[in-house]
């Protein structure tokens, strides 16, 4: 026989209502504790934080996958002008009808970043397999306006030096970077493909890659159909 395939959740898991109200460090743990519970009890192979530990509640939508990312990393204003405003939708930078959640206005760092920590919180909460969820750099690129690399490739990847840095040290069975807009960029393939196999080189167990095929609103993307034939 070959090897089973394991059962896991793939995304963000559901935000628990009690926690939009207050996200303090302790109410997060007991969220924590409720989705990890919940997925031991389904009996699941590998049990994950679901991301609730980087739940935004001014960005619920997205259940902080992003503004958690670029809230801490350096090189990176969140403040935008009017004429950052102007610059992003006249640049259609993250494919989405938002405003951009930070402007590039430097080289890229770690900066208050800690994956490991976020990691270690989780860990201390199951004796279950873990996988670990990241954000990958193709989706992180394309959410930024850049306003200091040559182009998105070259912040594709420092943001994946940032990514490598801090996911070698971590130790989960399982981590997975996910990729919520390639779908809608195959031109940036090549690029992607760099910036992700780099990040994935770095990891010390097995290693996943979630391809989103819906957006922020929950509702699957419409491709274009073919009417030729």
């Amino acid at each position: 026989m070959g090897t089973p395939i394991k059962t896991t959740t793939v995304g963000s898991y559901p935000v628990l209502s009690w926690l939009a109200g207050n996200t303090s460090r302790l109410v997060l743990r007991d969220a924590l504790m409720v989705v990890l519970k919940a997925q031991e009890l389904a009996g699941l192979d590998l049990v994950t934080d679901g991301e609730l530990l980087r739940f935004d509640p001014n960005n619920p939508e997205a259940n902080g996958m992003v503004d958690y990312f670029v809230s801490r990393l350096d090189g990176i204003r969140k403040h935008s002008s009017l004429a950052d405003a102007d610059r992003f939708r006249a640049d259609r930078a993250s494919g989405y009808h938002l405003l951009t959640p930070g402007i590039v206005t430097g080289s890229l760092g770690d900066g208050t970043l800690n994956l490991p920590g976020d990691y270690e919180m989780a860990r201390s909460l199951t004796k279950s397999p873990l996988k670990f969820t990241c954000t990958g750099p193709h989706m992180l690129a394309r959410m930024l306006t850049n306003q200091f690399y040559k182009g998105l490739a070259d912040m594709a990847m420092d943001i994946a030096k940032v990514l490598r840095r801090q996911l070698e040290l971590i130790e989960a069975e399982v981590i997975q970077l996910d990729e919520a807009t390639i779908v809608g960029y195959p031109e940036d393939a090549p690029w992607a493909a760099e910036a992700i196999n780099y990040v994935l080189d770095g990891i010390q167990n097995e290693k996943a890659v979630h391809i989103c095929f819906g957006n922020y609103g929950g509702q699957p993307r419409k491709c274009p159909v073919d009417r030729r034939k």
